[in-house]
């Protein structure tokens, strides 16, 4: 297999990559980190033929983040845009069976709804803190409840699609998301109090991401999962969800694997059919602050 060289975008005040993080993936001799200074523009819409977020985890469509969402689906140009993908974990936590988490999530789902009506396909991968999404029955919006799903431009190559959660997963995860897809786990969760099966779930998300920032991240296992995933697909380059890291990395044999950050950094990453690029959101009606993503060389 050739030597890979992979590029991980931060700056020099760590506004993408944390100290920590950063550190591991020096420690990792398959990784070559380049410490990027990426060019820095601005811009009132985007553009982009595909736009992709990822790990918003929002908790009420009213918060910050739920605004930056919002703001973020107004300013997508839709004479542009083709494809507008949630990769997953959106919601903190969503129940798309219940109408107490269709009456909570509304606002966004209008918007969505919109943006299918002004010809802009909408993707939603469900991601592992959402279940039964599709019940959602937003007008347009297409959810996807499988492992991934593939995008091919009419000038462009072929960009599949995953949140993550099953790339390499062990058995007893595969076990654990049939038992909570499955109709028995679904009709348990209408009889609880969906008021109290909402605070229950978001303190767990809590709790389990508090766990997960003291675990050492296992790059190069995941990517390793990213490139078998690839292989077994008729594809040009993939794009994951679920590890909050902004994985850049050359498949040895096709295109780019790349990861998108969660929202504790909000960010969407554009493709034209050429160029991926990352925007950075500092605020509803701020400029965007763009990061354009370098080549990273296979020798």
């Amino acid at each position: 297999m050739p030597k890979r060289h992979f590029l991980m975008e931060t700056s020099v005040n760590d506004e993408v990559f944390c100290i920590r993080q950063r550190k591991q993936l020096q420690m990792l001799g398959f990784l070559q980190f380049n410490e990027l200074l990426i060019q820095r523009d601005f811009l009132e819409k985007i553009r982009d033929s595909v736009v992709v977020v990822s790990d918003i985890h929002l908790t009420e469509e009213g918060d910050s983040r739920g605004q930056l969402l919002l703001d973020l689906i107004a300013r997508l140009d839709t004479n542009q845009v083709k494809y507008f993908v949630l990769l997953g974990d959106i919601f903190d936590f969503c129940f798309g069976a219940s109408r107490y988490f269709k009456k909570k999530f509304r606002k966004i789902g209008n918007e969505l709804e919109g943006l299918c009506k002004a010809g802009v396909r909408v993707i939603y991968l469900q991601g592992n803190h959402e279940f039964s999404l599709n019940e959602l029955a937003w007008q347009g919006v297409e959810f996807v409840l499988s492992k991934d799903f593939q995008i091919e431009l009419e000038k462009g190559p072929r960009l599949s699609l995953s949140h993550g959660d099953r790339l390499g997963a062990p058995w007893h995860y595969h076990i654990y998301l049939a038992i909570t897809r499955s109709f028995w786990f679904r009709f348990a969760g209408l009889m609880v109090p969906q008021a109290c099966l909402d605070k229950l779930c978001l303190s767990i998300s809590r709790r389990s991401r508090a766990r997960s920032s003291e675990v050492k991240v296992p790059h190069k296992k995941i990517l390793q999962n990213i490139e078998r995933w690839l292989d077994l697909l008729n594809t040009d380059h993939g794009i994951v969800g679920h590890f909050h890291i902004p994985y850049q990395a050359n498949h040895p044999k096709k295109g780019k694997m790349m990861g998108l950050c969660s929202w504790d950094q909000p960010n969407a990453l554009g493709f034209d059919g050429q160029k991926f690029r990352r925007y950075y959101l500092k605020g509803p009606g701020r400029e965007f602050i763009i990061r354009l993503v370098r080549p990273a060389l296979n020798g």
